[in-house]
C-alpha cells in the first residue's frame, strides 16, 4: 500500500487498485496510473485520481445514472487495447464538467471512459456519430 495526497487530501492506494491508460487520457498522455476514488458514501459521482501528477483529477460518473437509455459503441480495436470481448465487461464513466450552479453540470457522453476490471487497464474512446455531445446537462432545470 501506497500513502498519496493530493487536494482532497492523504489516501492510500493497494497497487491493485491502480488504473492503467496505457497511452494516457487525451490532453494528458503522460498521465498513466489513476485510482477511482469515491466522492462520498452512495455518491453516484468519485474522482479518477492521477498518481502520477495528485494535483489531477477528473469527476466522473457512470453515466446510466444520469442517462438510462445511454449505449456506448466503440471500435473492436479499442476493445482488443482493453482486452475486452464485449462492452458489458467494461465499467463505463463519463467525465464531469463540475459548475458553481448544478444546473450546469455536464457529461462527456461522447468521449466516455472505459475501464477492464480484469487487467486494469482503462482508455478514454471517442464515439462516432452525432447521437452525443461532450456536454450533456445532468439536470434540466
Amino acid at each position: 500500500m501506497q500513502t498519496y495526497t493530493s487536494i482532497f487530501g492523504e489516501f492510500q492506494v493497494d497497487e491493485e487498485n491502480v488504473i492503467t491508460f496505457p497511452q494516457g487520457i487525451p490532453g494528458f498522455s503522460e498521465l498513466r496510473r489513476f485510482v477511482i476514488l469515491p466522492h462520498a458514501e452512495n455518491s453516484p459521482v468519485h474522482f479518477l485520481q492521477s498518481l502520477d501528477d495528485t494535483d489531477i483529477s477528473f469527476v466522473i460518473t457512470k453515466p446510466q445514472n444520469f442517462f438510462p437509455d445511454y449505449q456506448v459503441t466503440v471500435e473492436q480495436t479499442d476493445m482488443a487495447e482493453l482486452g475486452l470481448q464485449d462492452i458489458s465487461e467494461a465499467l463505463v464513466f463519463a467525465i464531469l464538467v463540475v459548475a458553481s450552479a448544478p444546473r450546469d453540470i455536464t457529461a462527456n457522453l461522447l468521449a466516455p471512459v472505459l475501464i477492464n476490471p480484469h487487467n486494469k487497464s482503462g482508455k478514454q474512446v471517442v464515439m462516432s456519430g452525432d447521437r452525443y455531445t461532450t456536454g450533456h446537462r445532468l439536470f434540466d432545470r
